[in-house]
């Protein structure tokens, strides 16, 4: 039987207040990620097979930890992606409604071309 391999990525932090975006006028659970921590965890699963397991491991000061940091890191983190996938999805949408755009132009000159070719 093979062993699972589970790869870890930690931060450690001196604040639970550097794992949010300091921008962010909201104190409450929905809160934004810190944009180098959300790079920094980003980066670090692109390194891994996407097979893998991955953990994350955030390292804090005891008098940091309270019973709903957990909860609330977990969901400042589940927020921010499904944000960032929604965000990369519209993107994508509207590159392809472009590109459609293109092709039409593009097919319409070139029938153009082509007809005034024979005349």
């Amino acid at each position: 039987m093979s062993k699972v391999e589970i790869h870890s990525i930690k931060i450690k932090l001196n604040d639970i207040k550097e794992f949010y975006n300091s921008l962010d006028p909201d104190p409450f659970l929905e809160r934004d990620l810190d944009e180098t921590a959300a790079e920094y965890i980003t980066d670090s699963i692109k390194q891994i097979p996407f097979e893998k397991k991955t953990n994350l491991v955030i390292l804090l000061p005891k008098k940091q930890i309270k019973k709903s940091t957990e909860k609330n890191i977990r969901r400042a983190i589940y927020n921010y992606y499904n944000f960032m996938i929604s965000a990369v999805t519209l993107k994508f949408q509207n590159l392809i409604r472009e590109g459609r755009k293109a092709l039409v132009i593009g097919i319409v000159f070139l029938a153009s071309c082509l007809a005034l070719s024979e005349l």
